[in-house]
């Protein structure tokens, strides 16, 4: 990971985030949702999603017992993979 990370030092206005796919999994456990009822959506264009997610609010905003609705906004994150040669 070290020689990973030298690598990527010389890219110009990049923070790099090494990591193993457990340690990932982990931190998007830790800071999942903590409410009683979530509704997640899932795919690769955010603002897509963004917009899909206000429209289930505006459509069960009105049910009864709802309580502190809200979107929760993603940003991206750019990465690179690095898939190691065989």
């Amino acid at each position: 990971m070290a020689d990973v990370r030298e690598k990527l030092s010389s890219v110009s206005g990049v923070i790099t985030s090494v990591g193993q796919p457990i340690s990932h999994r982990i931190d998007h456990l830790l800071s999942g949702s903590a409410t009683n009822i979530a509704i997640k959506l899932f795919g690769s264009d955010l603002q897509n999603l963004y917009r899909i997610a206000n429209e289930i609010k505006d459509n069960i905003q009105d049910v009864e017992g709802i309580g502190d609705l809200n979107v929760e906004q993603l940003v991206e994150i750019p990465q690179i993979r690095i898939k190691p040669k065989n």
